[in-house]
């Protein structure tokens, strides 16, 4: 039977690493046993001599560095658990106070909310009061929407609610403008500066009348015109110009306010550039004056 060298040096290298391991096992084991002997032999020696104090005193000499280390070392793990506990403490108390923040934001927006509505219903009813022969329905403007030629204005109140074209919407500041078009839950409303709107008014200081025209060059500037204006007429900038009735517009709305006076010569008449009381832009609740009752016997 033929033997296998390569078998042999495994065997070979296995006795020796075996024996190299007990080696140094029974090298370890022996040098223990000496140093706790020396340990021991000089204890003896030393308590032998009466010099018990001198060992303590070498002993506390070795293990005082290693004391200061340890102590050190639990001072340092001791701070850290004091500063993450810390963190935590003002984590927990930051996230409270941004909670409390948050609440405190959401009470003002709603009281604001709360005190803009009453402005608005205080002038709802102002203006209920005063206008007997309507009937009047509160709406939201929800959006808008922009062309070349015409800004348009979209209610959220529409058939379903009794709005019709060419109604009449307000606030309690003036007239906004007439309703364009209209469906099922919605409306849009022309403002009064638009090309094409024509408004009866009337300059509430003296009477003088005329008409007041959207055009597209002032709509640019957000103003509109009263034109045929008699050229002997009192109308001075900073007068009220109302609605006069007799279409479209009843009468006694604010449109706005003068600010400039053209003559024209030609013609032989004025022209008054008017800045509307109120912006379509920044306003949210308007009315829709949706229809007018003629007053009975008794009212007369």
């Amino acid at each position: 039977m033929k033997s296998n060298p390569q078998g042999r040096v495994l065997l070979s290298l296995a006795l020796k690493t075996g024996a190299a391991v007990k080696f140094f096992k029974n090298r370890f084991l022996g040098i223990s046993t000496l140093i706790v002997l020396f340990l021991v032999i000089f204890y003896t020696v030393i308590a032998a001599l009466g010099q018990t104090l001198l060992f303590s005193n070498l002993l506390g000499v070795v293990a005082t560095p290693f004391r200061y280390g340890f102590r050190a070392l639990g001072n340092a793990f001791g701070g850290f658990s004091d500063y993450v506990t810390e963190f935590k403490s003002l984590r927990d108390e930051n996230e409270e106070l941004a909670a409390r923040i948050r609440e405190l934001e959401q009470k003002v927006a709603h009281t604001q909310v709360l005190e803009g509505e009453n402005e608005w219903l205080r002038g709802y009813l102002g203006m209920k009061d005063e206008l007997v022969g309507f009937e009047m329905l509160d709406a939201a403007i929800i959006g808008r929407e922009v062309s070349s030629y015409m800004t348009l204005y979209t209610l959220n109140k529409g058939t379903l609610h009794g709005v019709e074209v060419d109604m009449t919407v307000v606030t309690e500041a003036g007239i906004v403008g007439r309703v364009e078009s209209v469906g099922t839950t919605w409306s849009r409303v022309s403002a009064i500066t638009e090309n094409a709107t024509s408004v009866g008014a009337v300059c509430a200081r003296s009477g003088a009348r005329g008409i007041v025209d959207g055009s597209l060059g002032l709509r640019e500037q957000g103003k509109c015109a009263m034109n045929y204006i008699d050229e002997f007429a009192d109308v001075a900038v900073g007068d009220v110009i109302l609605s006069s009735g007799g279409g479209i517009y009843p009468y006694g709305f604010v449109i706005g306010t003068v600010v400039e006076i053209k003559h024209d010569e030609t013609a032989r008449s004025l022209s008054a550039i008017i800045e509307p009381a109120v912006d379509p832009q920044t306003t949210s609740r308007v009315m829709v004056l949706k229809k007018m009752t003629a007053p009975s016997e008794k009212d007369e």
